[in-house]
């Protein structure tokens, strides 16, 4: 689950860039 929340964070980085 931890795993998961990490990705979504990641996710919004790249998407932000």
């Amino acid at each position: 689950m931890l795993g998961r929340m990490r990705v979504k964070q990641s996710l919004s980085h790249i998407g932000g860039l």
